[in-house]
């Protein structure tokens, strides 16, 4: 979460990006 950005309906894509 390096763009501070997470949602819970994808935490794992933001995660990795």
């Amino acid at each position: 979460m390096e763009d501070g950005f997470v949602p819970a309906s994808a935490p794992t894509l933001k995660s990795e990006r």
